[in-house]
């Protein structure tokens, strides 16, 4: 953060209090700085190899000071700045007017990944079955009632069906290459348009995330696995039994 300049010209008051009327020299012959016009025309004198009056050892100690405070000052502020761009993953969602505030899913729950070969299986009653319970009842659509203004659901949601599409779609797509593939025409077409859909979708809901956590480089594959590590993540199944309180009737 560079400081303003009334910073600059609040610092030099005080350096230089005898001194008034601050103005810049915009004049190309003359070294562009924001002090006085006393010490603008020293400076102009200084550029073209004449000996500035009045100016000591001391007076450019003074300036010499203020210039590494002004650096110093807007390090600082860079450091500030990059720590708040840190934190803003870790806002509560209800400091953020997403939730009401008595659901506050708190970015502290440390988990590590596994995988399981369940989520990547086949399209099949068991696979059906353990993508379905991820969600909650209702498919998380919830009613309107004192903090949402229209039926709605959360993203988080939203996009885990996204990814069951895809799912879906990649093993019809290979059934069909193999010569089995039984899904009717306008089927298929439709099933397009959702996966299409799901894939741009899924890119900006990554990119909103912006997931900072850490992951370390697995040596067996030559890259990252995101398995096996302590990752920190909200709590998703407070955002679960929200959904399933407001739930949209008549929806499973």
């Amino acid at each position: 953060m560079i400081s303003s300049r009334v910073d600059i010209d609040h610092r030099l008051h005080a350096l230089y209090p005898n001194q008034h009327g601050i103005s810049r020299i915009s004049t190309m012959n003359r070294l562009h700085f924001p002090w006085t016009r006393h010490y603008s025309e020293q400076y102009t004198l200084f550029r073209e190899g004449k000996t500035p009056p009045g100016i000591t050892s001391w007076s450019l100690t003074q300036i010499s000071l203020t210039l590494v405070l002004c650096l110093a000052s807007s390090l600082v502020g860079y450091i500030i700045r990059g720590w708040g761009l840190n934190g803003v993953h870790e806002q509560p969602l209800a400091e953020a007017n997403l939730l009401p505030p008595s659901l506050k899913p708190a970015g502290n729950l440390v988990k590590i990944f596994n995988f399981n070969d369940i989520y990547s299986a086949p399209p099949n009653e068991d696979s059906n079955r353990a993508w379905a319970e991820n969600l909650p009842p209702g498919e998380g659509f919830m009613i309107k009632h004192s903090h949402l203004s229209n039926i709605s659901e959360f993203s988080v949601f939203h996009q885990l069906h996204c990814i069951d599409t895809i799912r879906h779609g990649y093993y019809a797509a290979l059934r069909g290459r193999n010569g089995s593939g039984n899904l009717s025409e306008h089927k298929a077409k439709k099933n397009e348009r959702h996966v299409t859909h799901c894939f741009d979708f899924l890119r900006q809901c990554v990119e909103c995330a912006a997931d900072t956590n850490v992951e370390p480089v697995d040596w067996t594959v030559k890259g990252v696995s995101g398995w096996g590590f302590e990752r920190v993540c909200r709590d998703f199944s407070l955002l679960k039994e929200h959904a399933q309180k407001w739930k949209v009737p008549g929806i499973e």
